[in-house]
């Protein structure tokens, strides 16, 4: 969901620009370089593709978009609209592990930001009917096409997974899932999905900017404090993988502007407690950032591109974390 939505600003609570900070560009049009008293806020639900069943997958993914249709006491669409209102920019996004809905806006709008996400993390049943889910899932069926079928390289991730995970493996598929999956699920399978992650003990609240520590625990008290905690949900079984005792390869040809190459590779269990893939850039990357990672490692800054090369290499299987300089394990 990036770019889905960035809210428009709001110029009554922007300070008036320090005169080394505007300048005039042409058309007489003020340009203004600072921004203050924002208190972005971010929540964080401890469900990714990883919790999902063999035939039910992309459910994880499905409620980052179900999430914004509203909840017992936010007509569908409004939770956007509001946040836009307040000068908010809103965004989602989903993984392996974890699932997270965040709000950048300004202090002002906190406590709507916390009314907001409560309201949801409690009541989205009462809103979750199945013309919702009807056209959640079609959002998501064009998503998949645009961003997986019908794009250059669009098929990488999946090709990697499998290759990577046993089919039956919680890494096994990707994050979009299976649109025959989506197609199958009913709103019964949708709601027991719900129940079972989406809970004030499997979560976790960020508030960051402009508050004082004590003001946000208290806020966060006021918000969330009523709601009922229920049954921690348990984590699939992530045993380590045996040792590949060959190098498994898969060849694609597509409509592509360049070939490219790529690499991927497991993790060991002691330097990040988990079988995980794990994709990072070479030296001959064209890429500025890792093109995936898991919530539990951090990389390096990438080298830059060598002249003349049109390909991008994605990285390897390491025995241990002190084997690839500038790869930090937590």
């Amino acid at each position: 969901m990036w770019g889905m939505t960035s809210g428009a600003l709001n110029r009554s609570w922007l300070p008036d620009p320090p005169a080394q900070l505007g300048q005039r560009a042409p058309r007489h049009f003020q340009l203004q370089t600072t921004l203050r008293r924002r208190s972005p806020v971010n929540i964080w639900y401890d469900v990714g593709s990883r919790d999902e069943e063999q035939g039910r997958t992309g459910f994880a993914h499905l409620f980052e978009h179900v999430m914004f249709q509203g909840s017992a006491h936010v007509a569908s669409g409004q939770h956007i609209a509001l946040m836009q209102a307040a000068g908010a920019v809103v965004n989602a996004t989903t993984w392996f592990d974890r699932t997270n809905y965040f709000e950048t806006l300004p202090t002002g709008g906190l406590d709507l930001a916390l009314w907001l996400e409560a309201d949801r993390m409690a009541t989205l049943l009462d809103a979750l009917t199945q013309e919702n889910l009807d056209n959640q899932r079609e959002v998501v069926k064009e998503e998949k096409r645009q961003r997986y079928d019908n794009v250059p390289y669009g098929d990488v991730m999946e090709l990697l997974t499998s290759l990577t995970f046993p089919t039956d493996h919680p890494y096994g598929h990707t994050t979009i899932g299976s649109m025959e999956d989506l197609d199958a699920a009913t709103l019964d399978d949708v709601h027991d999905f719900f129940r079972r992650h989406y809970l004030p003990n499997n979560a976790v609240l960020s508030i960051v900017g402009d508050v004082e520590p004590e003001d946000a625990f208290e806020r966060a008290g006021v918000y969330f404090g009523h709601l009922i905690p229920g049954p921690k949900p348990g984590k699939p079984d992530a045993s380590p993988l045996a040792e590949l005792s060959e190098l498994p390869r898969a060849e694609a040809s597509g409509n592509v502007p360049a070939e490219a190459v790529y690499f991927t590779g497991g993790c060991p269990r002691a330097a990040v407690g988990i079988s995980t893939l794990l994709i990072l850039p070479s030296a001959f990357s064209g890429m500025a950032r890792p093109r995936a990672c898991t919530s539990n490692s951090s990389v390096a800054p990438s080298t830059p591109r060598a002249p003349g090369l049109q390909r991008w290499v994605s990285s390897v299987a390491t025995p241990s974390a002190s084997a690839m300089p500038g790869l930090a394990m937590a």
